[in-house]
């Protein structure tokens, strides 16, 4: 029976892996986030609702495009908070040269303008940020916990996840895979 040892992520290494990250983000988009003006525009901002004015104008110009509904509200205002929640309890236990949700932010404004173009379904951009809502919202326990250098590993491995799974949705959008299936719940968070 062989024993495995798990080494706790270390503060530096933290910053690595998120630079890792956008690198990787950057690879499969074509978008840098840490210098796209989206990100310039929300890291400006200082509350959830400035940020959530900044997405919004993101997804309005989408719903004229595809002339529906606004049903990006309803999942917008509770992912910014938790995601902000998180990225707070994160920055507590380690320093990082940029705010992690706010570049998360970033790549949800960038998968929004993606879809502007794209002749697809509505219900699928809907059901993936419903689908990362509701999985956030499940999360919001680990930013009530006080941080701690395990609880920063996990909230520093679940947004760098979250970035994945931003850079793989986009990617998808941008080459027009689009289908319920790969922007399913199941296939991003189980």
């Amino acid at each position: 029976m062989s024993t495995r040892t798990h080494a706790a992520i270390l503060p530096s290494n933290i910053e690595t892996l998120f630079a890792n990250a956008l690198k990787d983000y950057a690879i499969q988009t074509g978008d840098d986030l840490a210098t796209h003006p989206l990100f310039s525009k929300i890291k400006s901002c200082d509350s959830v609702e400035s940020i959530a004015a900044v997405l919004q104008e993101q997804a309005d110009a989408f719903h004229k495009f595809r002339k529906r509904d606004q049903k990006v509200a309803k999942w917008l205002e509770p992912t910014i908070n938790v995601i902000n929640m998180l990225s707070g309890t994160l920055s507590e236990a380690v320093s990082l040269a940029f705010p992690p949700g706010k570049v998360i932010f970033a790549g949800i404004g960038i998968l929004l303008v993606a879809f502007q173009g794209v002749n697809a379904s509505y219900d699928v951009l809907d059901g993936l940020f419903e689908s990362i809502s509701h999985f956030l919202m499940r999360l919001k326990i680990y930013s009530e916990i006080p941080s701690t250098p395990a609880i920063a590993e996990i909230i520093a491995k679940i947004l760098i996840e979250l970035i994945s799974v931003l850079a793989l949705a986009t990617k998808e959008v941008k080459q027009g895979r689009l289908s319920e299936y790969i922007f399913s719940y199941e296939s991003l968070f189980l």
